[in-house]
């Protein structure tokens, strides 16, 4: 992810954690709106609860998926608009995945793109965003960026009237009380239990299907070590829903946490893997948070430890890499997240604001688990069921 730790954002991240945890447990639409009503119900936390039935029902429920079409209306794209993606970093499958996705849409609604490379460096990104500023774009998109870490140069892009979108980032406001209002939220998502619900509901409910995964395939005994990236607040957030349905199984222990920023990635990121299972000799789970992590640095070190046929691997983007390691049963689960969609539903979201629309749309995106026995593609990379492409060209009037 993000190439230093951002200090900043552990303030912000109270306040989502304590908003996130009575929103635990919801759920998923089969049909898209643009309503933005419908946050997720409590789940129950008292002790009478049988916490591996929980589990259960978070799984069973999953392996349903909650995808469904974008919103079917909106305004037609004006054409000849110019736009800025600021992407985290184009080395990972997600930004590239995202980049590609929004490359795809801003063709279809007839815009030009130009797509900047933050190379997980803060510094970079900021720089971008100026640079977008100057060069008085309409729009401009950042994907997996924060506002505290660009605060200047996204407070020069609100001075200059282009809006920008947060993709699976936060606004300052969003993170702080009184925080700035400096752009719009992307999309709101398809959550378990049949309603839309913001990206902090859908970032816990990540990280909670991958728990009831670990929980429900080690018979309500996982034993599980954290992958925990410290520089964004939706990797914090995705622990964070792990971590709850974790903790309440009366079976289940955290063996150990593994914290890590976006620089760690490649021997680092392994040997701390490494040291976590001599560690944790009584492990039996091993919680990505998101693929690259398991592809990066947890299967090389549990391959290693030769501890392969005994620990169940999760992740979570369904990135080609991780289904082959699903495929040689060296990980066990996904969560399919389209990214290519999410790049689609960025260029939606400034078409909207562009035509006067400011209500974040339901983009349909939600949950889709992959593992060797549900929605694991025989070769080649997983795509998800619904044709959101159509969907969106549809909403715009150009298909």
């Amino acid at each position: 992810m993000k190439e230093m730790v951002r200090p900043v954002l552990f303030a912000g991240v109270v306040v989502l954690v304590a908003v996130g945890l009575a929103a635990c447990g919801s759920g998923s639409s089969t049909t898209a709106g643009t309503e933005e009503s419908g946050s997720s119900a409590e789940s129950s936390n008292g002790a009478e609860a049988n916490k591996s039935d929980e589990s259960q029902k978070i799984w069973e429920e999953a392996l349903k998926g909650t995808n469904a079409t974008p919103a079917s209306e909106g305004p037609k794209p004006e054409p000849g608009k110019r736009i800025t993606v600021v992407d985290y970093g184009l080395e990972s499958y997600s930004g590239q995945a995202f980049k590609q996705g929004a490359e795809e849409g801003a063709k279809a609604a007839g815009w030009q793109i130009n797509v900047v490379d933050g190379e997980f460096s803060s510094n970079k990104e900021l720089t971008a965003i100026r640079k977008a500023v100057a060069e008085k774009v309409d729009g401009i998109a950042l994907f997996v960026i924060d506002c505290p870490t660009v605060q200047a140069a996204v407070e020069e892009a609100k001075e200059a009237e282009i809006p920008v979108i947060y993709s699976e980032g936060y606004d300052c406001s969003e993170l702080k009380d009184g925080g700035p209002e400096t752009g719009y939220t992307n999309m709101r998502y398809n959550l378990l239990g049949g309603k839309a619900g913001s990206l902090e509901e859908y970032e816990f409910e990540l990280g909670e299907v991958q728990a009831a995964g670990a929980i429900v395939e080690n018979d309500g005994a996982a034993k599980s070590i954290l992958m925990n990236e410290t520089d964004s607040v939706v990797t914090l957030q995705i622990t964070e829903g792990y971590k709850r349905i974790s903790e309440a199984c009366s079976e289940c222990t955290i063996e150990k946490t593994i914290d890590f920023v976006g620089s760690d990635f490649g021997a680092p990121l392994q040997e701390k893997t490494e040291q976590a299972l001599l560690q944790s000799p009584d492990a039996n789970a091993v919680f990505g948070n998101y693929d690259d992590t398991i592809i990066d640095s947890a299967a090389p070190a549990v391959r290693a430890a030769g501890r392969s046929e005994s620990m169940y691997l999760t992740g979570s983007s369904g990135a080609p890499a991780m289904l082959e390691l699903i495929r040689n049963g060296e990980a066990n689960m996904s969560i399919g997240v389209d990214e290519y969609w999410t790049g689609w539903s960025a260029i939606d979201r400034l078409a909207r604001l562009f035509g006067g629309e400011t209500r974040a749309p339901r983009s349909g995106l939600g949950i889709e688990i992959i593992d060797q026995n549900h929605n694991l593609p025989p070769s080649g990379k997983w795509e998800p069921k619904i044709d959101f492409r159509s969907g969106y060209e549809k909403a715009w009037g150009i298909q």
